[in-house]
């Protein structure tokens, strides 16, 4: 115990430490507070305030030392507990520092500081659950406190709660708006949840509030990255495609050109047609982001007065408002690795009916799909689902999408053709075919010949891209085009074949897919 009294000497060193702890001159308190207790050895108070200053400057285990010497003076301190289970915690001790923790909540149940800290540490030992418990109680003594609902947030985040966990970081950020660390776990959380638009903003918040924060920037860039697909650094990287579209418009382009580019994404091909000399471009993008960044783009690039950028899609574009009057040359990239995935049809249908003048000029103008029966062994154990080291999982097979496409590169996959190259369809952009919905598809079968012994497995198929009358280009295993490669559809049942034999296959589309079925 500390004693009745204490020397007024002790005393004066200690007020002395106490006025330079609180002016950041720790080393110096330190030497009061020493100075205190070689006066005054069993005061409680100097041995706590030492090791206040000892933990400060870093020295743990000189800090342990006289937080144990604190205790012992005086046992129900509940503050000198929860320092030195502070100290235990940075020293990586994580279950001293729980133990420790606990004492304090105990000796000072009304505490929230320490529930907030026992709860930092149950999640660094890996129990998010008990940590939820101990940060509820935190925030159940103080709701006030924006550390301990952004740390309910980070354990209701590991429990997988990500809508509870967005609701704590909310609270934090109310409480105190400038709360970078909560911005930063919101943006994460709303990226949990699939909103990478409300993501973006929160981690651009967060390195606004921490500039120099380098978590937060690569935060920011990896949000910004989900913002958009994949593909689109590849395609832009594809120099074949990029040369095919800049030739075929500088073919047409004149002054007298008024440009609607359709999916305009970086403003790349309204700004091949701006530098061609046409003299209006709409570009419409219907993502808000991409198209503030295709503004920039422009912008850096000197064409604003030319392009004007419309976020919006372009079946809510309207003549006379957002377009000035019809468009005489319609651009679009709008095209997957299946050809028809990314809707080209219903919005080039749209466009044609509504935005362009009778005699538009249409680039790419139409393309042809190509398609070839193949055994392609990969994958055919899980299209569908049956045996995996002598197991049937033919149960998970629920989860695969029997109509879907996949993205394989022939020349770089095990595979044996089946069949010659044959036409599945001809599609004309400048004037698409009739709407097909998946409950109205367009059915038709096709004889083929069998020209290798093998499992028929698949189809794959690619497109030969008609940019106008002069120039085509394929995205076939022997094509120019870099980022798209061919597509893959498996059979639901895979069948034995051999040379000569002739197969009917049946081949349904809709506005978005083409599937293949042997009957």
């Amino acid at each position: 115990m500390a004693p009745d009294s204490v020397d007024p000497r002790a005393q004066a060193q200690l007020d002395q430490g106490n006025e330079l702890f609180a002016r950041g001159d720790l080393d110096g308190a330190v030497g009061c507070y020493r100075l205190a207790l070689e006066l005054a050895p069993d005061w409680a108070d100097g041995h706590y305030n030492l090791a206040n200053a000892l933990h400060r400057l870093g020295r743990l285990e000189q800090a342990l030392d006289a937080y144990d010497r604190a205790v012992d003076l005086r046992p129900d301190h509940a503050a000198t507990r929860h320092n030195r289970a502070q100290a235990l915690h940075r020293l990586g001790r994580l279950q001293e520092a729980i133990s420790g923790y606990r004492d304090a909540t105990e000796r000072d149940s009304g505490a929230p500081a320490a529930w907030i800290d026992l709860g930092v540490a149950l999640q660094d030992q890996g129990d998010d659950a008990a940590a939820v418990v101990a940060l509820k109680k935190a925030i159940e003594l103080d709701a006030g406190q924006p550390i301990a609902h952004n740390n309910l947030g980070n354990a209701l985040a590991s429990l997988g709660l990500a809508s509870e966990a967005e609701h704590s970081f909310r609270r934090a950020l109310e409480l105190a708006p400038g709360y970078a660390e909560a911005q930063f776990n919101l943006g994460n959380a709303l990226m949990a949840l699939g909103h990478y638009g409300e993501a973006t903003r929160a981690h651009v918040r967060a390195s606004e509030l921490d500039p120099g924060n380098r978590t937060y920037g690569l935060a920011l860039r990896r949000a910004l990255a989900r913002r958009i697909p994949g593909w689109h650094l590849p395609m832009l990287a594809d120099a074949p495609r990029n040369a095919a579209y800049r030739r075929a418009l500088e073919r047409v382009v004149t002054a007298e050109s008024r440009v609607l580019d359709i999916g305009a994404g970086s403003g790349l091909l309204s700004l091949i047609a701006a530098r061609a000399g046409a003299g209006r471009i709409i570009a419409c993008e219907m993502d808000a982001e991409l198209a503030a960044t295709a503004r920039q783009v422009i912008a850096d690039n000197g064409y604003a007065d030319q392009i004007t950028v419309i976020a919006k899609r372009s079946n809510r574009l309207v003549v006379g408002e957002d377009l000035a009057e019809p468009a005489n040359l319609l651009v679009s990239e709008l095209l997957d690795t299946g050809l028809l995935g990314d809707g080209v049809l219903p919005v080039m249908r749209h466009a044609l009916a509504h935005l362009t003048t009778p005699d538009v000029q249409v680039i790419p103008r139409g393309a042809v799909m190509i398609g070839v029966l193949v055994e392609l062994p990969g994958l055919a154990p899980v299209y569908p689902v049956r045996e995996v080291e002598g197991f049937d999982l033919s149960a998970f097979d629920r989860f695969r999408a029997p109509d879907a496409y996949l993205d394989v590169d022939l020349a770089r996959v095990p595979h044996t053709r089946l069949s010659a190259p044959f036409t599945i369809a001809s599609f004309d952009f400048a004037a698409p075919p009739p709407r097909r919905d998946e409950r109205d598809t367009e059915c038709r079968k096709l004889e083929l010949e069998v020209v290798a012994d093998g499992q028929a497995q698949a189809v794959v198929y690619w497109f030969e891209l008609q940019m106008d009358a002069v120039e085509t280009v394929s995205t076939g295993p022997d094509g120019d085009l870099l980022h798209w490669h061919q597509a893959a559809q498996y059979f639901e049942q895979h069948r034995r074949v051999e040379t000569g034999q002739h197969l009917v296959l049946e081949i349904a589309r809709s506005d978005h897919n083409v599937t293949f079925h042997l009957p």
